[in-house]
């Protein structure tokens, strides 16, 4: 009995620790994206080229889900399944979420966030080569901020 309780813990602390060896790795491996990208320059063109692949992969991804997930959503609504198990749409007992509340406001924080992402993204790309940079971006960077505080509590 005392080798089993003794063996659990060590297997907890194998799990920790390679959970942090795993950690450690990944953060010195951004790091030196980071460094070799930013300050020395490094990336070659297929580096690029892979990168920009990644992330048009990521957001192929990501139209997949929520396509997956919509589809699904309108299936269970006007598909065979609300035919042949509940009969109509919404389901009985349930009341639709009135439209023009809380959903308009969360609607209207997610555009103006998205909106002020945009605006401060261009300022600090035309600014970035000014020696006293206007507090414009500053401001649109704490609008986002509050904006993004503003939907997580909302």
């Amino acid at each position: 009995m005392f080798f089993h309780s003794e063996m659990g813990q060590v297997i907890n602390y194998l799990l920790i620790l390679s959970f942090l060896v795993l950690l450690h790795g990944v953060i010195r491996w951004w790091m030196d994206m980071v460094l070799e990208s930013t300050y020395k320059g490094q990336y070659t063109s297929f580096v690029i080229l892979n990168i920009r692949w990644g992330f048009k992969l990521f957001v192929l991804s990501e139209v997949f889900f929520f396509v997956s997930f919509f589809w699904a959503w309108f299936y269970a609504g006007i598909g065979e399944i609300s035919v042949k198990s509940m009969g109509e749409w919404p389901p009985v007992g349930l009341k639709a979420i009135y439209p023009w509340r809380i959903p308009f406001l969360n609607l209207v924080l997610l555009v103006t966030s998205g909106a002020f992402s945009q605006s401060s993204k261009w300022a600090v790309k035309s600014h970035s080569k000014e020696v006293d940079p206007s507090k414009s971006r500053y401001y649109q960077l704490c609008a986002l901020a509050l904006l993004m505080v503003a939907m997580v509590l909302g």
